[in-house]
């Protein structure tokens, strides 16, 4: 081959190759580094009790991801995941809790990571992700109870017992502009078959929730909660032929449960009353929690299922 002829077959190489597109050109080595990171939460069961949270962050690109770590920024310390390495297409599981001040509540984590890039320099990158949970607050609903009565036996409903039934009344609020969130309202006890009046009036609300197991939430009215805690101090007197004498000061714990229906004797059917407002409530001496003087419950230690009367749940307008 002369010489004129290898010019002309170089020329028709260069051609060839000046003629591929930049589109069929290998890119994966130029691929961009990737890094994602996702969230999600479960709602604290209690006021006081922690938010859990959990995830997953993932190398989405093409090279290894070096220095990655996963910071919350609700958690102390804030570090939740790392330094670790994650191979291209990999992933590594994060998870942590923190105790929130407000409900609902977000916190967000941040993912960052570091890549070699084409030219050999480094490149860091980094992705966000936010989830919300609820908490139950303290102080943040209030209570009505009007023509409330059930049987003063454990157990037994209304048309089995014949004789006069306890009766429960008052309003139970948060005492917002108190530092301790107490003198929140009064509540009055009677049970007749004792021969007891108990009258609380420094009261302070521990708990608004709900009850696990039934719909979340009272229609009347419409809140978010259907059951309330709280507990205080108040007096306890002898009635009737109770001519006991009582510490000056007794301490008291209730629990309230507004299941949208009034309690009534037709309306105790096969399902035990689940849809009934329930009640539990123990009054005992402050110095001796084992002398108690009034214990209200189902005969297991549950709320009772009441025979009359209804609780009412309403949001509070206090800022705590």
């Amino acid at each position: 081959m002369n010489s004129s002829s290898s010019i002309s077959m170089f020329s028709l190489l260069l051609g060839i190759v000046l003629l591929v597109p930049l589109s069929m050109a290998p890119t994966r080595a130029f691929a961009s580094p990737c890094i994602d990171v996702t969230k999600v939460c479960e709602d604290a069961v209690a006021p006081g009790e922690p938010i859990t949270f959990s995830g997953a962050v993932t190398n989405c690109g093409w090279q290894d991801l070096t220095d990655v770590t996963v910071s919350d920024d609700h958690t102390d310390p804030s570090l939740v995941l790392g330094p670790v390495t994650i191979a291209p297409s990999e992933s590594m599981s994060f998870s942590g809790s923190y105790v929130p001040t407000e409900s609902p509540s977000t916190n967000t984590v941040t993912a960052t990571g570091t890549a070699v890039i084409w030219d050999g320099s480094d490149l860091s990158m980094a992705d966000t992700a936010s989830s919300t949970c609820e908490s139950p607050q303290e102080g943040l609903c209030w209570l009505t109870a009007g023509g409330v009565k059930f049987s003063p036996l454990a157990g037994a409903m209304m048309a089995e017992y014949k004789g006069p039934k306890d009766n429960v009344g008052g309003n139970v609020y948060p005492g917002c502009n108190s530092d301790t969130g107490a003198d929140g309202g009064s509540w009055t006890h009677i049970d007749h078959h004792d021969g007891l009046h108990f009258h609380g009036t420094d009261i302070v609300i521990d708990e608004c929730g709900n009850v696990p197991g039934i719909e979340p939430g009272s229609e009347s009215p419409v809140t978010p909660f259907n059951y309330i805690v709280f507990h205080g101090t108040g007096t306890l007197a002898g009635i009737g032929r109770n001519k006991t004498d009582y510490p000056d000061v007794v301490c008291f714990e209730a629990i309230a449960e507004d299941r949208n229906e009034p309690g009534n004797e037709s309306a105790l059917g096969a399902d035990g009353g689940e849809d009934i407002d329930r009640y539990w409530m123990t009054v005992y001496d402050c110095d001796d929690p084992g002398d108690v003087f009034i214990y209200v419950h189902d005969g297991a230690g549950d709320p009772r299922t009441l025979t009359g009367g209804n609780f009412q749940i309403h949001i509070s307008s206090c800022d705590n």
